[in-house]
């Protein structure tokens, strides 16, 4: 009978599945830290939910609930729409300043702050509708609408559709679509198709608690509202619902452009100086364009009246406690000018 004999393996061999050993472990790791992360932002999220109760009320506008927290009395009604990512506590600073002098409400987009999400689509109109819905629902007008950034194309879209509600507009470093046109700067222009990619990518990001883990600076707010803004970055349904109006962005921007004036209703447009691509500096010429364009907004209106707050970014225009009173003191304006009729005036 023939004897056998048993070869020692080859080197190579070895090597090979030492290498596939290691990766099965990489592999074993990812997916660990991934149940880890997306376990932590389940749980995170029912601990927001109940440290941050809202502060106002959820108005169903057709299928899911909107928040709105309104304080002050008086006519006209004041109603502010925050930035893409903020929420309605971004307006800690202005708001208790124009509940002096009147009825004022901060609300949040639907997937944003206390509010749920809503189905598709997401463009502009379809938003100023909800916005419509939730004010209907207990919140008489007239209404001064101030939005910021991309806030201020839903206070158009509103207006436009619901013209005779409207006694004022104020526009905070926002309304316009131009900033997509090759009139803004081909690095500003590139910085927002890279944003566009991120965003695609961002709620996969916050489902894994990615957001919570790397950490944002929260906007310079009052402590309680600065902890409340940190909780909702990083939430996933504040993510999935900016991608869903990022890919609306289209639709929008044509709503947008097909707007009207405002005839003789006052309006007041304001923006800051300080740096759009590199925020925290100096005027750059990227600014310098975005506040030419937005400049340009004026002739919306017969009544109108521009405010450039020296030092002011995009997101301190309503954040930071100096900046946020001259914004007041803007909107405060086109409030007293809804009500006696009186031509605006620049400050």
């Amino acid at each position: 009978m023939a004897s056998t004999t048993t070869l020692p393996a080859r080197p190579g061999r070895r090597i090979l599945r030492w290498i596939g050993l290691g990766l099965l472990l990489l592999l074993a790791l990812i997916l660990a830290a991934l149940a880890l992360g997306a376990g932590y932002q389940a749980w995170a999220t029912l601990r927001d939910r109940r440290a941050y109760p809202p502060p106002g009320r959820l108005v169903d506008v057709g299928g899911h609930k909107l928040h709105i927290f309104c304080q002050g009395t008086g006519t006209p009604t004041v109603v502010l729409d925050a930035l893409g990512d903020g929420t309605s506590v971004y307006w800690a600073r202005v708001q208790p300043l124009l509940a002096e002098q009147t009825r004022v409400c901060a609300y949040d987009r639907a997937g944003r702050g206390w509010s749920e999400p809503g189905p598709a689509p997401r463009d502009g109109a379809t938003l100023a509708a909800e916005l419509h819905a939730l004010l209907q629902a207990g919140e008489p007008g007239p209404y001064v609408l101030a939005g910021h950034s991309y806030g201020a194309m839903i206070a158009r879209l509103y207006t436009d559709a619901y013209l005779d509600e409207v006694v004022g507009v104020v526009l905070v470093d926002g309304g316009t679509t131009a900033i997509r046109s090759e009139r803004f700067p081909a690095e500003a222009r590139a910085l927002v198709a890279s944003e566009m990619q991120f965003m695609r990518m961002a709620p996969w990001l916050a489902r894994f608690s990615l957001f919570r883990w790397a950490g944002n600076p929260p906007p310079p707010l009052p402590p309680e509202q600065q902890a409340i803004a940190a909780a909702h970055y990083g939430a996933t349904a504040l993510w999935s619902s900016l991608l869903a109006e990022a890919l609306d962005a289209p639709q929008t921007d044509a709503q947008v452009n097909a707007t009207g004036g405002l005839g003789d209703r006052p309006l007041g447009i304001v923006l800051g100086t300080g740096a759009w691509l590199t925020p925290g500096a100096p005027m750059d010429e990227a600014r310098r364009v975005f506040n030419e364009l937005h400049g340009e907004l004026q002739t919306l209106s017969t009544n109108s009246a521009l405010w450039v707050i020296d030092g002011a970014g995009h997101v301190s225009l309503v954040a930071d406690p100096i900046y946020a009173e001259q914004t007041a003191a803007a909107i405060r304006a086109v409030v007293e000018a809804a009500r006696t009729g009186a031509a605006m005036e620049e400050e």
